[in-house]
């Protein structure tokens, strides 16, 4: 099986290297952009099996790349897990009513960022969603 890609959208250049060398270390092919127009691009061309997207981008809003995403007949499989310091109630639950299937809280272990990955990437993701806000 060919290692499986991974597109990580995120303005911050510290946090692009860091989920990149993480993702690199469990064989992924990890493909980056720090616009989300830029992101969004990639995802057409590319196609990747997962996006880890930054909920805050300075050009367009994560939510607008997620939309955009998500109403694109070509990557609307692909699953997305938002990516933010925000940890509010109601922007997680947003994110997942504009198609998110789940939501990692920066600063984050590296452990919850690749079991995250792991399950988003199985070829049966589980028809509930699994999100636990703490």
């Amino acid at each position: 099986m060919p290692p499986q890609k991974i597109l990580v959208i995120d303005d911050n250049a510290f946090v692009l290297r860091l989920v990149r060398d993480i993702l690199d270390r469990y064989g992924y092919i990890v493909f980056t952009a720090s616009t989300g127009l830029g992101g969004y691009e990639v995802a057409c061309n590319e196609h990747p099996d997962l996006i880890i997207l930054d909920l805050r981008l300075e050009d367009i809003g994560g939510l607008k790349v997620l939309h955009k995403i998500k109403d694109n007949k070509v990557t609307d499989s692909i699953p997305v897990a938002m990516l933010s310091s925000d940890n509010h109630y109601h922007e997680i639950l947003k994110s997942m009513s504009f198609g998110a299937e789940d939501y990692i809280v920066k600063p984050f272990k590296e452990k919850t960022l690749t079991r995250k990955v792991a399950r988003l990437l199985t070829k049966h993701p589980p028809k509930k969603r699994e999100f636990v806000y703490i």
